[in-house]
């Protein structure tokens, strides 16, 4: 692993401007599938700030962006001879809530990667009922398979940014900038690539954003986590001024896949 030293920033990213409110085009919305796992509480139900995994939204005009990761170790892993298969959708319902709490002054995106990364859409949008519905229903609808890459998943070429191999959490975040969110969730089962010149670089320009982006990061430990992939989480959470949590993964099941 990389030694814990950002990269000096040489060439800004272009930002889009604030946008008026928006609702995204509809072929940012794939064919729902069935959710398969076990819905959350949801957030606002008894007048509490929306959150993600427990940690609440301060703040009711916030610009938030879920990243999420969606590499093959989200959904199975490995560990003494089994494979290990986990339940993703307990993370889609978690995202649902989020946003299906937000305030209708919020504004925000969802943002899935590993070989690269992909966002709902070009732009923030307005938390209003028929966007919170839309964001939803796409959601929902991800593929589950651990064998599908941002490459092969359905949505329009602008909405995705394709940056060599492995989980690129440096490539979500690169794509989380040109939005200018003021709270960033990250969810991963820890595996970081290109740390040191990617993750905190772009992490570094999310802090200087006016107001500096807030950045949550929360674990999803599935079966195999290492000392060293916790303690680079903490510290993405600790520069990112924001939260760390561990949550465990929901298991399905083990054995073959059915």
């Amino acid at each position: 692993m990389a030694a814990d030293t950002a990269l000096a920033f040489s060439a800004p990213v272009p930002v889009a401007p604030v946008p008026a409110a928006t609702a995204p085009s509809s072929d940012s919305v794939a064919a729902a599938q069935p959710n398969r796992g076990r819905a959350g509480k949801s957030p606002g139900s008894s007048g509490s700030a929306p959150a993600f995994f427990g940690i609440p939204i301060k703040t009711p005009e916030s610009r938030v962006v879920l990243v999420l990761d969606t590499s093959n170790t989200m959904f199975e892993r490995k560990r003494d001879g089994k494979m290990y298969f986990f339940d993703f959708s307990v993370i889609k319902q978690e995202a649902i809530n989020l946003i299906t709490g937000l305030s209708d002054k919020a504004f925000f995106n969802v943002v899935i990667y590993e070989s690269g990364s992909q966002a709902y859409d070009t732009q923030m949008i307005l938390a209003d009922g028929s966007a919170k519905k839309l964001a939803a229903e796409w959601i929902r609808s991800l593929d589950e398979d651990p064998a599908m890459t941002i490459a092969k998943r359905p949505g329009r070429a602008e909405t995705k940014l394709l940056e060599g191999k492995g989980t690129r959490l440096d490539t979500a975040l690169k794509q989380t900038l040109g939005f200018q969110p003021s709270v960033v969730f990250i969810l991963t089962d820890g595996e970081v690539k290109r740390v040191e010149e990617g993750v905190f670089r772009w992490l570094g320009e999310l802090r200087k954003l006016k107001p500096a982006a807030e950045v949550h990061v929360i674990q999803y430990v599935t079966q195999k986590t290492t000392e060293e992939e916790t303690e680079i989480l903490r510290k993405i959470a600790s520069r990112g001024g924001g939260k760390f949590k561990t949550v465990e993964a929901a298991t399905l099941s083990q054995g073959p896949r059915e």
